[in-house]
């Protein structure tokens, strides 16, 4: 029978990926050493079967399925956070990876070696000829610590994760984890580098950040949104407002890709309107992981476009 690490909970955000969300599970059912608790936060669709998580049920790992209306993956790793209680260290990972180690010893163990860590950012291989194989950590870097890690594969103590907030319930997806690892650097924390621990991340073409077609005007939006409230909360509200003009091709391709071009700028100011108050929103807050219990049942979330209004 394999161990159980009930200090350790794994929590996975799931979005229209049933099938590969249960071969992830299986795949943790298969290791020697099994988290205490399984969380699986769902912002899909199509809700999955809370049946998905009987392979690890079974094994006497206590499971968690939550559904969350408010669509975002940072909002979604802080409930992730206040269902696992009473967890001391949360691991992360995506609902497309295959465990190429045993992923929970692995992370336990950086945390028992060495008392003073407080975040491990594991390894990411990815496929060769993937879109994503060149930006992904497939290299693993040298030395002890690094500057960031990735979303799929990371882990935390709790009580330090709590102590900064958790991460920024007003980014819906992409780039959470960099604002998180930059909060946690300017407190006084370092990055363990997690090279012992190593996933393949399979970047499935739909679900989870592709539930948009990549350059669609959909997409331009959520970048410019979600671009501009990580500076905000890094560097001020002032940088954040001047950052699509250093990252101009955002704004240009919410123009190019607008309905008509009659309308593009008005459709570009009207998105650049929602990034300034959710950056202002952002900036002003410090402890995201109540608003994000409260964004997930709907509360607080414009039905329209889906993001948040508190």
């Amino acid at each position: 029978m394999p161990s159980i690490r009930h200090d350790l909970s794994i929590v996975i955000g799931t979005f229209n990926r049933a099938r590969l969300l249960r071969s992830t599970i299986e795949q943790l059912a298969q290791q020697s050493t099994l988290p205490g608790t399984c969380v699986v936060i769902d912002q899909g669709d199509e809700r999955v079967d809370g049946s998905v998580l009987e392979p690890l049920r079974a094994l006497g790992v206590r499971t968690i399925y939550k559904y969350s209306a408010y669509r975002s993956i940072s909002a979604a790793r802080n409930i992730g956070m206040e269902l696992s209680e009473p967890a001391t260290i949360i691991l992360y990972i995506d609902d497309d990876v295959e465990l190429e180690c045993d992923v929970v010893a692995e992370h336990a163990r950086y945390y028992d070696d060495e008392p003073d860590t407080v975040t491990v950012a594991g390894h990411v291989s990815c496929v060769p000829g993937s879109p994503e194989f060149n930006r992904m950590n497939t290299f693993k870097p040298a030395g002890e610590y690094i500057h960031s890690g990735r979303g799929c594969h990371m882990s935390f103590r709790t009580r330090v994760l709590r102590d900064i907030g958790g991460f920024n319930a007003y980014i819906c997806n992409n780039g959470d984890e960099t604002e998180l690892f930059r909060r946690l650097t300017k407190a006084g924390y370092r990055i363990r580098n997690g090279n012992r621990a190593v996933v393949k991340h399979l970047v499935s073409p739909s679900g989870g950040n592709r539930q948009v077609q990549l350059g669609s005007h959909a997409n331009y939006g959520r970048v410019l949104r979600d671009g501009m409230v990580r500076i905000a909360k890094d560097q001020g509200l002032l940088m954040a407002i001047l950052w699509p003009l250093k990252n101009w091709r955002i704004a240009w391709g919410l123009v190019r890709t607008s309905p008509s071009w009659t309308r593009g700028v008005q459709t570009t100011m009207r998105e650049f309107i929602a990034a300034i108050r959710l950056a202002r929103l952002s900036a002003a807050k410090t402890d995201y992981i109540p608003l994000s219990v409260k964004l997930s049942s709907g509360a607080g979330v414009d039905p329209r476009s889906g993001l948040p209004t508190v």
